[in-house]
């Protein structure tokens, strides 16, 4: 048993620095991109498996995941990813990838009144604090105040565990571009 969890540890190793293979992190927070540009925010949910908004990826399309530590390093540490499990109704995603994430949040049930943080990886690692408003069923209400591109960004309750993914904000159109209201984000509740 010791020898075989050994050659499982050296084999680990020598694949981690062989050509191509997308080094591990503890970063659980990640940047969804294709065509090299950031669409997204997203984060792991599991050792290679990253959740994100499902209206952030389409199924004939090829996206990339970067952790956040990554993304500060060099643009050319994405790995690729393929889409798991869509969610239309939730708007969740579910994409697998061989990046190794050391670190992934934890799903758990939200909370009424509860203090919740938004971290965006799309718009530079920016966060925003709120609580969750009462309500119950698949998407709830904050009064977080979030910008147009935080889709797929985690929800975080201060235990730390993700409560949701931030799916959409209301707002309005000016001079063409969305604008979200303050005090008014809407996330999914993970499954």
């Amino acid at each position: 048993m010791i020898r075989a969890l050994a050659a499982l540890l050296l084999a680990l190793a020598a694949s981690a620095c062989a050509p191509g293979y997308m080094k591990a992190t503890d970063d659980a927070q990640a940047v969804l991109s294709r065509d090299g540009l950031p669409i997204c925010s997203a984060f792991a949910v599991g050792p290679h498996d990253v959740m994100t908004a499902a209206h952030c990826v389409d199924v004939v399309a090829q996206y990339q995941i970067t952790s956040r530590e990554q993304w500060f390093k060099t643009s050319s540490g994405a790995a690729d990813v393929q889409i798991s499990y869509v969610d239309p109704d939730r708007d969740l995603a579910l994409l697998r990838t061989d990046y190794l994430f050391r670190s992934y949040l934890t799903p758990r049930e939200p909370v009424t009144g509860e203090w919740v943080t938004v971290v965006s990886a799309k718009a530079g690692w920016r966060e925003s604090r709120g609580t969750v408003r009462p309500g119950f069923g698949l998407l709830r209400d904050t009064d977080v105040t979030i910008e147009h591109g935080w889709s797929g960004s985690p929800v975080i309750g201060t235990d730390g565990r993700a409560v949701g993914v931030v799916v959409r904000c209301y707002g309005s159109y000016i001079n063409g571009r969305h604008v979200c209201r303050k005090n008014d984000m809407q996330f999914s509740v993970i499954p």
